[in-house]
């Protein structure tokens, strides 16, 4: 007759508590970890659009030519240099179409003032100062993307949109 050795190892009741404690704190954390995600791509989306308008900023000034951003809708938004100066995008002009909805389905925008941003040639705003909204998940602050007529360009939270 065969003896058994002392035997190590963890018992069935051992490991279904493990596994019943790991469910418990996965439960917790998957609202908080999906907030973080919603705020994550809301910081990315703002910062994408803020980057993208330094960069025509830059552009108006070193082509020496009208550089336009217009919002086609509440995520979408075409980038064109307006070469006759009519804050339309006309065939020709476009340069980039960019959709925020890409990498951040839940994240919304808008312009406060019209549907055009316009940088001169000397790097100042066409228009009167501007501020493009964007919105994510609810329970979210929006992010504030505000155009001074200087040319300036300023990315902040907001506690609300206009």
């Amino acid at each position: 007759m065969k003896t058994r050795g002392h035997q190590t190892g963890f018992s069935q009741v051992e490991i279904l508590v493990v596994i019943a404690l790991m469910v418990i704190v996965a439960l917790i954390s998957v609202p908080t970890f999906k907030s973080l995600l919603a705020k994550k791509r809301l910081a990315a989306a703002a910062s994408e659009l803020g980057s993208n308008l330094m960069t025509m900023r830059w552009e108006a000034i070193s082509q020496r030519s009208w550089m336009s951003l217009q919002v086609e809708n509440d995520h979408q938004y075409t980038i064109y240099r307006d070469a006759n100066k009519n804050r339309i995008n006309d065939p020709g002009e476009t340069i980039t179409v960019r959709d925020l909805h890409l990498n951040a389905a839940d994240v919304a925008m808008f312009l406060s003032t019209g549907d055009t941003v316009t940088f001169y040639p000397n790097g100042t705003l066409g228009t009167a100062p501007a501020t493009l909204c964007l919105t994510g998940a609810s329970g979210l602050n929006p992010k504030k993307i505000r155009l001074n007529i200087t040319g300036r360009v300023s990315v902040e939270d907001a506690a609300s949109c206009p």
